[in-house]
């Protein structure tokens, strides 16, 4: 009975998981506020929180963890749907050509970048989508992954390959871009 708080945080549960994930989000979220000359990265640490926990080895329910992430993907696309979404066909009438292109252009270059890395590695392709989509930080795009590998029964890899390709990929896709926007910052003006 006097361990029921110890068992809280080692036992697998319902419980337990909805506990880790909470404590993982709000850690990051503090850390998110950090800023680092003068750079915050904001909900970032809830990624890098969940990783560090990851690697010392704390566990959770799987099935909570399927349904958190299917429901974390569903507020997700809500979300993003409604900021996008008013804007979104005024947007075509302005600019529509020409952001569909841009965009067509810069999805196939990264394809087309994964493709030759593919070749050049011979990774299992699952796990360069891991990575690439680690690398521009789209976490969708891994969650599509993997319910491709388990929609079609992919055989030679493992899920959780897919999201350590990811994980790894991600920090350099978020220091990247940061990166890019000071150069661009220090030498537009």
């Amino acid at each position: 009975m006097n361990n029921w708080f110890t068992e809280l945080f080692t036992n697998n549960s319902i419980a337990q998981s909805v506990l880790i994930f909470g404590l993982v989000i709000a850690v990051g979220i503090w850390l998110g506020r950090l800023k680092i000359g003068g750079i915050a990265l904001g909900v970032t640490w809830v990624l890098f929180t969940g990783m560090f926990l990851s690697y010392l080895g704390i566990a959770v329910d799987e099935r909570t963890e399927h349904f958190l992430k299917e429901f974390g993907l569903v507020l997700f696309v809500y979300s993003i749907g409604l900021q996008v979404g008013p804007g979104f066909f005024a947007s075509l009438k302005k600019s529509a050509f020409h952001n569909n292109l841009l965009a067509i252009i810069t999805v196939s270059l990264g394809v087309l970048v994964t493709i030759i890395l593919y070749y050049a590695s011979r990774n299992h392709i699952s796990v360069m989508a891991g990575i690439m989509s680690g690398a521009v930080t789209n976490t969708p795009g891994l969650a599509a992954a993997q319910a491709a590998v388990s929609d079609l029964h992919i055989t030679g890899t493992d899920r959780s390959l897919i999201t350590l390709a990811y994980a790894v990929a991600y920090p350099f896709g978020v220091f990247g871009i940061i990166g890019s926007l000071l150069l661009l910052k220090k030498y537009s003006g």
